[in-house]
């Protein structure tokens, strides 16, 4: 990493991850969880983790959260607002085939 690179990002991995290697974490929400990556991840780096809520209204990455294992994962297959009540959730296109690397079918922005 040169000088420039070092000043601009100072860390590395990220801030947010920065600040979680300085703290315990034992409860976190994942608010449009797509797969699950995050929660994953942070499972994995913080085993005093009792849970984390994910929360993701397309079914097809639903079926994917799903597949976890791990018992602390809890999936809520809903979209958040900032409003309570029922809204209209307008998804985005489905994909035919694969694009970016992404699983066929899964959604995209």
């Amino acid at each position: 990493m040169n000088n420039i690179q070092s000043f601009c990002n100072p860390y590395p991995e990220g801030l947010f991850w920065h600040i979680l290697k300085e703290h315990q974490i034992h409860f976190a929400m994942d608010g449009g969880a797509f797969v699950g990556a995050f929660a994953k991840d942070l499972l994995l780096a913080k085993p005093e983790c009792r849970f984390v809520v994910c929360y993701e209204p397309l079914p097809e990455n639903v079926v994917e959260l799903t597949r976890c294992i791990d018992h602390r994962l809890i999936i809520r297959p809903v979209a958040l607002s900032d409003r309570p009540g029922k809204q209209t959730f307008h998804a985005p296109n489905r994909l035919a085939a694969s694009h970016n690397g992404w699983p066929k079918g899964c959604s995209f922005d």
